[in-house]
């Protein structure tokens, strides 16, 4: 029989004790070399492994050390987008950068992605797309998940044109650094087949994993995707975001057009358009629910405006006595103004005599009491 796991302290904090080993060469079994100038991060196996395919294929296709060591080249990847994937999985929470995001110690590369450079949105469509070309699906979701509260709390002021930001975020349109397409998963059989070694070095480079990652999404990640368009469909203005989805439809079926005659299958009906797929369905059934709001309120409800029209009308001979009561009942009120102005000046006269008289008297009184007047 299992012995009771021990209860929990409540007074001990909550610490993250992985983090401080994050690029720490002290036990570190993995070394990876981010962007063309080759910035080291020293990294664990059993880390990145957790949560990223890409390194658990990496690491399990066969003992390709040297030394102890392990060495992997992602020359795609700039370092900034590759720290914070790191500092991620060892346990720091994503958050959006506020401020275009500094390099890491010893990072002479400033240009990320072909977007000029202080651009927050290209570094968080890179870090996304380097967690698909990582397989790192639950950042992903998270990344979703952080936009997903940045539309809610704070719509429009980071991203002014949010639904071409998302179409650029889950189609890859702005990450010309990273070339993600939709093949097979990589296995541990074509990993060793493809990878070349260096015995002297035991190093080897990603450039053979560049065309092997499987881009098809996950249902989570699908999930995500649709939730995070739902919030931003829901959080911001009606008329600017109609203009902006008729916009960038427009623009996708100019390009549809301009194709080649003989394309066989549509840009609407491609299935890893995000635009097609996602926003413009959660977009049309948004409006479609709207319009049924607007319909069913009694207000809008053409029933009510028919009812009154069929409502019995008195003669208009009423109308006309009601109008003349009204007009001698004014006249009569200016007739007798005076006398009913003093009638009222005299009550109201004596009403606050009277409040008066109550207000000494309780002053007096309470001072009596506290022995500062006497009688």
């Amino acid at each position: 029989m299992l012995p009771a796991p021990a209860p929990r302290s409540t007074n001990v904090p909550s610490c993250n004790f992985i983090l401080p080993s994050f690029n720490n060469p002290t036990f570190s079994d993995l070394t990876i070399l981010s962007g063309p100038s080759k910035i080291s991060f020293h990294v664990h196996k059993v880390i990145v492994s957790a949560t990223s395919n890409f390194f658990k294929t990496c690491c399990n296709a066969g003992n390709y050390s040297n030394n102890g060591s392990q060495i992997i080249e992602l020359p795609n990847i700039p370092p900034t987008v590759l720290q914070t994937i790191l500092l991620w999985q060892y346990g720091q929470p994503y958050v959006l950068p506020p401020n275009p995001p500094p390099l890491s110690s010893g990072a002479q590369e400033t240009k990320a992605v072909g977007k000029p450079e202080g651009n927050d949105e290209s570094f968080i469509i890179t870090t996304y797309s380097a967690a698909a070309y990582l397989q790192i699906a639950l950042l992903q979701t998270t990344i979703l998940a952080v936009i997903a509260d940045e539309f809610r709390f704070r719509p429009w002021i980071r991203f002014t044109r949010p639904v071409d930001f998302i179409d650029a975020l889950c189609n890859n349109n702005d990450s010309s650094c990273l070339q993600i397409y939709k093949i097979e998963p990589i296995t541990a059989t074509t990993a060793s087949a493809t990878r070349t070694t260096d015995a002297s070095t035991g190093m080897f480079p990603a450039a053979c994993y560049s065309g092997n990652v499987n881009r098809v999404r996950t249902r989570d990640e699908h999930a995500a995707i649709i939730e995070c368009v739902s919030v931003m469909v829901a959080s911001h203005n009606f008329k600017d975001l109609a203009n902006e989805i008729e916009t960038l439809k427009n623009e996708k079926l100019k390009v549809k057009k301009e194709e080649a005659e003989g394309a066989t299958r549509g840009l609407d009906d491609d299935p890893n358009d995000i635009f097609f797929t996602v926003i413009l369905p959660v977009w049309e059934d948004f409006v479609r629910k709207k319009e049924e709001k607007r319909v069913l309120d009694p207000r809008n409800d053409p029933r009510v405006f028919r009812q009154s029209k069929t409502q019995p009308k008195a003669p208009k001979i009423v109308y006309r006595l009601i109008d003349l009561s009204v007009l001698v009942g004014f006249v009569w009120l200016v007739y007798h103004y005076w006398e009913i102005s003093s009638f009222i000046l005299g009550w109201a006269s004596m009403i606050f005599g009277i409040c008066c008289f109550l207000v000494i008297s309780i002053s007096m009184y309470r001072l009596h009491r506290q022995g500062v007047w006497s009688w």
